[in-house]
């Protein structure tokens, strides 16, 4: 056994596997990381560009939300900076408002129709940050709200074109849930079987070196975590030695 001071090392991870192979290897909270920094980005640009256009058009509560969130993006884009040791709550962090806000403006009175192609790619990111179980209950309930609010605006109107209008953005919508929900099944099918042949040993199904190296961290994290001891116990079989 080796005390809980040599485990704390990075020795073992070194001499298994690279630090970035193994990060590869254990999740894809790096990708998903660099996703929410881009549409962080991409959420103050946007804020701050139709906040003015709120702004010129006398939308004023639509331009106060969109720069509150906007700033909102940059404290959390300075969050994640570095590496976040829970990224999935600072991903509902951010995406909870940021939906809230977008149906904030659908809903707002005198908000333009086009406003609604927005929430169509609720879905898409939803799938990218949160992956298929909650990506699909967070796009179920934030494109619900959306269609019940367009439905409620469009048919308020009068329009004799109205079943048309809503028939269109909802089988849109559906469509793009639906291809972003097969796509992410795939994806993770994929990362199953990828996972599986670079952790395990295909003849024995028994965790070959990174695989051991990807427990070792696991459990480390888990040891430093709760306060316990870790040790590490190595047994050599080898039958097939010559006397």
């Amino acid at each position: 056994m080796i005390p809980r001071r040599a485990a704390d090392d990075d020795t073992f991870r070194t001499a298994s596997l690279g630090k970035g192979d193994l990060t590869l290897l254990s999740s894809s909270a790096p990708h998903r990381r660099i996703v929410l920094r881009a549409l962080l980005w991409l959420t103050i640009g946007c804020g701050v560009f139709f906040a003015c256009v709120n702004t010129t058009v006398g939308n004023y509560p639509v331009a106060v939300a969109e720069i509150a969130m906007a700033g909102y993006a940059c404290m959390l884009l300075y969050v994640t900076r570095e590496r976040v040791l829970d990224l999935n709550r600072w991903i509902l962090a951010y995406l909870i408002p940021f939906c809230t806000t977008m149906m904030f403006a659908c809903w707002y009175r005198r908000a333009e129709p086009t406003v609604f192609v927005w929430p169509i790619l609720i879905p898409v990111i939803s799938y990218l940050l949160l992956g298929r179980r909650t990506g699909f209950w967070f796009t179920t309930i934030f494109l619900s709200i959306a269609l019940a609010i367009f439905g409620f605006k469009i048919t308020e109107t009068g329009d004799l074109y109205a079943v048309a209008a809503i028939a269109n953005v909802v089988l849109c919508a559906a469509c793009i849930f639906g291809l972003s929900h097969a796509y992410e099944v795939t994806r993770e099918q994929a990362e199953d079987r990828l996972r599986a042949l670079a952790l395990r040993d295909p003849l024995t199904g028994q965790c070959n070196r990174a695989g051991m190296a990807e427990a070792f961290q696991r459990q480390r994290a888990q040891a430093r975590r709760y306060g316990t001891p870790l040790a590490i116990v190595l047994i050599d079989l080898d039958l097939q030695t010559g006397q």
